[in-house]
């Protein structure tokens, strides 16, 4: 009887140490392999609601939370022989015995903590298999969860995506609003924009905006005004958050093991499964470092997207080189000539380490860029027009207009004075220089976007 009070305690104690870690680092038991809860909705529980996507999302939940506890708990007892042991060792000193059975207790207690961490990686590595989807991304999440039954005016419990009007028909949720989901092995984020409206029963086009690579979203959404023009053309207007970084847009100097071309595809399909988006209807534009990851992507998934567009942006020397789109993408261009970051005539993209702006590498000319695409769009000629010089702001612009396309529509424009900026935004910088409000890039844009297929449902 004697002998079990040292194994009693040392339980104790472990539950003990397993309570601790359990409030003390709720986020270790709140998610698991590294997937949140149902949803990522703070307050989530176990509970299916009422689906069965839900309850194989529950089942996984609660699977990840018995192999937290069950690691913690053996850990913890490992971890408390491995000191008792160290203990004996101390102050057994001079008894070889009692030596002898110290280091053989700590051998067996270091041994089975090591197995413990192996059997948690592995049984934590199954969960993740099993509950992953064939591109390798996690369908823990709100994609995977159908709605539930909700009342009038109130919001899905489960998902949030969508709302019962007073009218008895769903709708999306409007508003904005950040979504995430997790991508090799890391949660990505994106925002969204939803305009009210937009029926559940339907699917709806989307209209991507890349920010610049200073990673500011909030400048992007201001600039492209996209939100606001979403209210009257029924899109959903979505913004992918690269993180404090710039993109791995194709430059030398900005790639990474970070796969942003996974990335924009796990936005489409998280938008496609949790927000009734249509994947036959997605199109892209991008600023600077922005307008160059739309050009990789034009190279490495232009079937993804039905248009694109790039503003401030030249083709990456390295995309030049290793450019494997074939199909044609419908495309819209526009630089300035006086642009002091992204070089019109090409060479190396402005950085400066000691103002924390931009990544350098080197790109090609805006007319380089320019003839790149029209031969990957297989072009012939162009019409080239000037627009008006309406405004005092030291710009001109010309549209050039490529009238017989095989594969792709192109459509450039050249802002003679023009700076590093969105065009018809407002504000010039001594930093960016000239602002030209010849041309407006944001309605360009969408009506180029709608002459090559932007309709609402």
């Amino acid at each position: 009887m004697k002998s079990l009070v040292p194994n009693l305690r040392l339980l104790f104690s472990s539950i003990l140490v397993l309570g601790l870690l359990y409030f003390l680092f709720p986020e270790a038991h709140a998610g698991g392999i590294p997937y949140p809860a149902p949803g990522g909705i703070p307050g989530a529980s176990l509970s299916s609601g009422g689906t069965p996507q839900g309850a194989v999302v529950a089942f996984a939940v609660l699977l990840q939370r018995v192999a937290d506890g069950a690691a913690a708990l053996a850990a913890s007892v490992a971890i408390l022989f491995m000191v008792i042991n160290g203990a004996h060792l101390t102050f057994a000193f001079g008894n070889s015995e009692a030596l002898g059975k110290a280091r053989k207790g700590l051998i067996w207690a270091s041994a089975g903590l090591v197995l413990i961490i192996f059997a948690y990686i592995v049984t934590k590595s199954v969960i993740a298999l099993t509950y992953s989807g064939a591109d390798g991304s996690a369908v823990i999440g709100t994609g995977n969860l159908a709605p539930t039954t909700t009342t009038p005016g109130e919001i899905d419990p489960i998902n949030g995506s969508f709302t019962v009007g007073d009218d008895g028909v769903t709708y999306l949720s409007t508003g904005e609003r950040t979504v995430s989901f997790y991508q090799q092995g890391a949660e990505r984020i994106f925002d969204i924009y939803v305009p009210a409206g937009l029926e559940a029963s339907k699917t709806h086009p989307v209209v991507m905006m890349f920010h610049g690579g200073e990673g500011d979203v909030d400048r992007a959404k201001t600039l492209s005004e996209f939100s606001t023009v979403a209210n009257s053309e029924k899109f959903i207007a979505v913004y992918p958050i690269s993180g404090d970084r710039p993109w791995n847009d194709g430059r030398s100097t900005t790639a990474s093991a970070i796969d942003d071309v996974s990335y924009v595809n796990g936005v489409i399909t998280t938008l496609v499964n949790d927000w009734q988006a249509d994947p036959n209807n997605v199109f892209a534009a991008g600023v600077s470092s922005g307008g160059m990851m739309t050009q990789r992507l034009a190279c490495e998934t232009a079937s993804n997207f039905k248009a694109m567009a790039s503003v401030v942006a030249n083709l990456p020397l390295n995309l030049q080189n290793n450019c494997a789109a074939t199909g044609g993408i419908n495309l819209m261009l526009f630089a300035g000539t006086e642009d002091p970051f992204m070089p019109y005539e090409g060479g190396e993209v402005t950085s400066s380490d000691t103002l924390g702006l931009g990544a350098g590498g080197h790109v090609i000319s805006y007319p380089d860029t320019t003839d790149f695409w029209a031969a990957k769009n297989q072009c012939g000629n162009a019409v080239l027009t000037d627009l008006p010089d309406s405004a005092n702001d030291d710009t001109t612009v010309q549209s050039l207009v490529y009238d017989v396309c095989v594969l792709g529509n192109l459509e450039t424009f050249k802002i003679t004075g023009g700076g590093h900026n969105w065009p018809g935004s407002s504000g010039n910088s001594a930093l960016t220089g000239n602002t030209s409000r010849d041309v407006d890039a944001t309605t360009e844009i969408i009506d180029f976007f709608k002459r090559n297929g932007l309709t609402s449902a």
